[in-house]
């Protein structure tokens, strides 16, 4: 079974120059008291893959979403730039058929 890839794999070197390519920023919405996180993602070539706004209530929910979407991001680089630690889809099928068994009865799985 391929090894699932989780933050702590990633060289240090990598991950930085990894976080550099998640841009975002928090700002205070001036009628309401919320906070809005506009972001952009770029892929290893330096294109955009994705902008976007999220309003958050608090701003330690805002910097919390953006630490996650940086670990998130950082990790999907990094298998896409290490194809060697993919998931085939075999592997894929089987640890998903016993995470359903847990919830699922023995009829359905059947």
């Amino acid at each position: 079974m391929a090894k699932i890839i989780t933050l702590q794999d990633i060289p240090e070197k990598e991950l930085n120059r990894y976080y550099e390519l998640v841009q975002a920023s928090i700002c205070r919405k001036a009628t309401t008291s919320k906070y809005v996180v506009d972001y952009r993602l770029r892929d290893l070539d330096g294109a955009y893959i994705k902008h976007s706004t999220k309003t958050f209530a608090r701003r330690s929910d805002a910097k919390a979403f953006i630490d996650s979407l940086k670990n998130e991001h950082a990790v999907a680089l990094y298998k896409q730039e290490h194809p060697e630690n993919a998931m085939t889809f075999c592997e894929l099928y089987e640890e998903y058929e016993s995470f359903r068994a847990f919830k699922d009865k023995p009829g359905t799985i059947i």
